[in-house]
């Protein structure tokens, strides 16, 4: 299964159709790979490997895209 849940009850006003960042570099209050492994009792790349094709992949350097993989809507 690659489907999850996440409850977004108490941050406030959020809409269909909004970006949600399930793991970051945990300046922006994202949590990090490494913090996400923890509360599973794993680690970083079991928790990568565990997204599936259907995700998109944003890769950003210093804020700025610098690409998209999209597996299910190739370019």
């Amino acid at each position: 299964m690659d489907q999850c849940m996440v409850d977004v009850t108490d941050i406030g006003q959020v809409e269909v159709s909004d970006t949600v960042t399930l793991f970051g570099d945990g300046s922006d209050g994202a949590p990090t790979m490494e913090e996400v492994a923890g509360w599973l009792g794993t680690i970083a790349h079991e928790v990568t490997c565990g997204v599936g094709r259907r995700v998109p992949r944003v890769y950003l350097k210093g804020g700025e895209v610098m690409g998209v993989r999209d597996c299910l809507n190739p370019a």
